[in-house]
């Protein structure tokens, strides 16, 4: 496991008190042989005395450590597997056996031996540090805090675990928590890029406490960005490839406002940061004329996501295999069967464990004339490349819906439906609007189930408004729109999800509403519910009975509007100025169903009232939805409408015509 720190640890811990003079002498050689680095002949030579004397701990130790430094894993681990059953009491053993494991990828087996080794010797932190990174691959968040937190109390000193517990720590949503590690890991090493970079971007936080304002933390980050920028610049740009992308600015995209200018200076330190690594290196475009347009895309949600769902599994379906020949290169290691139909959909699939320079050089040689980003600001490889000039032609879109404030992107990829009149102000690329929707979607189709709405405690004789959206969706602006529904529709119950990775954030929101609903003399008790999250059939089986759904104002959902609208549930919602917060508004335009588009707070209060206090209503709006939903799917319009903007920008085809892509794709 390549992430694995502290490395291995050293030659001669067997512990052997006397070596024959034989086996000095091999040892001796093997050594010399390491250091000038024939690696082979030593694994080669310990392998014949190791045959000959198998009980023997010093060589058996050796053998292991021959073979990893050869990269030979497999053996490295069978060694030192011997070397344990040889010493079944040595901790280093064991710990060295979940090394190799980890570095295989068996995660499960790799952290029963640090188990075993921890067991023998509790204070050994190379080994539960070690844990703690393969609890955190596992997603055992809680666990793997846990070994961090034990690792820098036994050592002050651990720069890096301070650094990772920080890490963990924000994604459990103890900012404040994680800002202290990442202090710490900054004491210990003034010049610790990673803990620098991870602490600017902690700046933004997750989700907003009673009294906390946005525009306070907005402002800190924008200054803290400006002070790292001049860290790097004062000669430290060399270090900066490795800290780009391990933690982003994410939570910028919930603030109502233009954020072009802090992400393009955001963007520009990122390019140079990787530029300072990668060098100049001009990309060459991989076809014809009068061969396919060779397109990649590079992604790190190739599986049942809500990326993959909106935007790329169509893509991968509908596009015309004659004009295009198709790569993904996937970031990530989930794999579902969704990826299974992604490998099946394109001309070559490109995956598997690599550090930055192999998926660099996996980019490069595809060759590719177009290269799309179907998100930039959540995959942190997905970052680093994106920061880079790998391709002629380097495309965003909106599986994250912001500017990626990249120099290096060209064209971000939006749709008519999604974006308004003055939208070209929003984005550093140059933004391209396929017509209509700009994707094309496919219903999910989930089993059917039966279920009681008395298991999740709520009343099914009163009416639903569903609001399951993630605790940084929910700004404090706009708290009191939720007490004023309740107060309006006395009945009503609002129901949120809580957040299963970080609850903590779920009990933010939830103190925020109470605080709204006393202050507007309401029960709170009794008009909120928060569930636990729910699978997918029993999620859309709740959809079918709610009322209403309500899209969070300032940021609105594709994928959850979509859903929502294959079970027929009105989505209620405010259009704002950035894509970030038009989709919902934009599909109910496409359908017909204006009326359920507000301009304002107050107006998406008064419609979410309208409809859950007249049942003919409600009745009428689902009948409409459900009569109308089929048209916003398998719109292979879009992918046309992006063939031909592939065309268009693809490096051969420029001089082959004169029409734009959009009179291509309208006939003209």
């Amino acid at each position: 496991m390549a992430a694995m720190k502290p490395p291995l640890v050293k030659y001669g811990s067997c512990g052997a008190d006397k070596l024959s003079s034989v086996l000095m002498n091999l040892l001796d050689q093997t050594d010399a042989d390491l250091r000038e680095g024939r690696v082979s002949e030593a694994v080669l030579a310990l392998r014949a005395h190791v045959g000959e004397h198998p009980g023997d701990a010093a060589a058996t130790e050796r053998l292991a450590f021959a073979c990893h430094r050869l990269g030979d894993l497999p053996a490295a681990a069978a060694a030192f597997e011997s070397l344990c059953s040889i010493q079944p009491s040595s901790a280093s053993a064991a710990s060295n056996f979940a090394t190799v494991l980890g570095q295989m990828q068996l995660y499960d087996e790799a952290l029963r031996h640090f188990d075993r080794a921890i067991a023998l010797d509790a204070g050994f932190i190379d080994a539960r540090f070690n844990r703690a990174q393969i609890l955190e691959m596992r997603g055992r968040t809680t666990d793997a805090i846990n070994d961090f937190r034990q690792v820098v109390e036994a050592n002050p000193g651990h720069r890096v675990a301070w650094y990772r517990l920080g890490n963990l720590l924000i994604h459990v949503g103890q900012r404040e928590e994680a800002q202290a590690a990442f202090d710490r890991a900054i004491t210990l090493d003034s010049d610790y890029a990673e803990a620098r970079w991870a602490r600017t971007m902690s700046t933004l936080p997750q989700a907003y406490d009673i009294g906390e304002v946005p525009e306070i933390f907005y402002d800190e980050f924008s200054q803290r960005l400006a002070s790292l920028d001049r860290w790097f610049a004062e000669g430290r740009d060399a270090l900066g490839h490795r800290a780009v992308g391990h933690q982003q600015p994410y939570y910028i995209v919930y603030h109502d406002r233009n954020n072009r200018e802090v992400l393009s200076r955001y963007g520009d330190l990122c390019a140079r940061l990787m530029n300072a690594w990668y060098g100049e290196r001009p990309p060459v475009a991989g076809s014809s004329r009068n061969e396919p347009i060779n397109v990649a895309i590079v992604s790190g949600n190739v599986h049942d996501h809500a990326v993959w769902t909106a935007i790329v599994r169509g893509w991968c379906r509908e596009i015309d295999r004659s004009r295009f020949r198709l790569s993904i290169v996937y970031t990530d290691k989930i794999a579902d069967s969704e990826t299974d139909i992604a490998r099946a959909s394109v001309d070559r699939f490109i995956e598997g464990q690599r550090d930055l320079g192999g998926w660099v050089d996996a980019v490069v040689d595809v060759r590719p004339d177009v290269l799309v980003y179907p998100e930039v600001g959540m995959d942190r490889t997905c970052i680093k490349l994106a920061s880079l000039r790998l391709a002629p032609v380097q495309v965003a879109t909106w599986g994250h819906a912001e500017t990626t404030g990249m120099p290096a992107i060209d064209y971000f990829l939006s749709a008519d439906a999604f974006e308004s009149a003055a939208a070209q102000d929003n984005y550093r690329e140059r933004l391209v609007r396929l017509p209509g929707i700009g994707t094309c979607y496919a219903a999910l189709n989930p089993a059917k189930i039966d279920l009681d709405l008395r298991e999740l405690d709520l009343d099914p004789d009163r009416p639903i408004a569903l609001c399951p959206a993630t605790p940084y969706k929910f700004l404090p602006a706009h708290d009191w729109t939720l007490a004023a529904i309740a107060r309006d529709a006395p009945t009503s119950q609002l129901v949120f999800v809580t957040d299963n990775i970080a609850p903590r954030l779920s009990d933010l929101i939830a103190r925020r509403l109470r605080a709204a609903f006393e202050n507007a003399e309401l029960d709170y008790d009794r008009h909120v519910r928060f569930i636990d999250q729910q699978s997918r059939p029993r999620y859309f089986a709740l959809m079918r009975q709610s009322s209403i759904y309500l899209d969070t104002i300032a940021f609105s959902g594709f994928n959850t509007a979509m859903q929502a609208f294959e079970c027929g549930l009105p989505v209620l919602t405010v259009e704002g100025r950035f894509l970030r917060n038009r989709f919902a508004s934009g599909l109910l335009r496409e359908m017909g169903v204006d009326e359920l588009i507000a301009t304002s707070a107050k107006a998406y209060v008064d419609n979410a009232v309208r409809l859950l206090t007249s049942p003919a209503l409600l009745s009428q709006t689902r009948s409409k939805i459900i009569e109308r939903f089929p048209a916003l799917l398998d719109r292979s319009d879009s992918v046309r409408a992006f063939e031909a903007f592939l065309e268009s920008v693809a490096p051969a085809r420029i001089k082959a015509t004169t029409k734009s892509w959009l009179d291509r794709v309208r006939g003209r």
